[in-house]
């Protein structure tokens, strides 16, 4: 048992070495264009903008307008905390695009393993594009990019992809069995650009990133949100896989090892939603 188990450790860290080498390599490829949305706005006068309310169509996805809606998103909550804005950095950014490209959504489901996994990288990438912090933390994420219901029964009816191109084919019920009369059909709801940032801000705030968002050490951070466009069309709901990446320089203000541990990342956002409006 014991040789197995070594056996097994073994192979375990030369994937990750093999998979950290592959990332690199890659990592040392990428090229990203600054977010215009980012570059002329700041969290307040971003917020003026309507564009920010308009439904979130998973088959046509402006990937700088949700980007730059979550990282703004995320300065309106440090700015309620009484903390600075984070400022957008240029290799960060890099390496979260790195990343979210570079991985599939298993990668962003939170474990201690994809956790050092993504700061590790982050790290990598952030030195080797120029950033001149002393230290970067990242937080990652596979959030739902629908506004399912918690507790109502959904199907997936494929004949719908096929007959309607903007469809994804998700609808509440239970799917009609052969030669049954098909009543009206009820898509399950997209979110905006706006109620998707705020759910999935609530989540790293609230949740897992807690400590480290409002932590007055880190000063600069760059966020990606990529749609996981293999989730579409599928009987489950599509997610995206979203990575934080935060850097500073005062090593004084982060927590300590001693320090109690945040609450447990939630997974379903309709769940989060009511905690977090029970807290208000």
């Amino acid at each position: 048992m014991k040789i197995y188990l070594s056996i097994l450790l073994v192979l375990n860290v030369l994937i990750c070495f093999g998979q950290s080498k592959k990332f690199k390599a890659y990592a040392d490829t990428v090229q990203v264009e600054a977010n215009p949305y980012i570059q002329n706005h700041n969290w307040e006068t971003f917020f003026a903008s309507e564009n920010i309310d308009q439904e979130l169509n998973l088959l046509d996805v402006d990937n700088d307008l949700l980007n730059a809606t979550v990282f703004f998103t995320i300065n309106k909550y440090r700015k309620k905390k009484r903390r600075v804005p984070f400022v957008a950095d240029s290799a960060l950014f890099v390496g979260a695009n790195a990343y979210g490209n570079y991985y599939r959504s298993s990668s962003f489901r939170r474990s201690e393993w994809t956790s050092k996994k993504a700061n590790k990288n982050s790290k990598y990438t952030a030195q080797k594009f120029g950033f001149n912090g002393e230290f970067v933390k990242a937080i990652i994420s596979k959030p739902a990019l629908l506004d399912k219901k918690v507790f109502l029964d959904f199907y997936h009816d494929h004949k719908a992809d096929e007959e309607l191109a903007d469809d994804l084919g998700l609808y509440y019920g239970t799917k009609p069995k052969p030669g049954d009369s098909i009543g009206e059909l009820k898509p399950i709801e997209p979110y905006t650009y706006r109620s998707f940032a705020e759910i999935l801000a609530k989540q790293w705030c609230f949740g897992a990133g807690k400590r480290t968002i409002k932590n007055k050490g880190y000063s600069v951070a760059a966020c990606y949100v990529l749609m996981d466009e293999k989730s579409l069309f599928k009987s489950r709901i599509p997610n995206a896989k979203a990575i934080f990446i935060l850097g500073g320089n005062q090593m004084d203000l982060l927590p300590h090892e001693d320090d109690p541990e945040p609450e447990p990342e939630v997974e379903n956002n309709e769940i989060l939603a009511e905690k977090v409006s029970s807290q208000k």
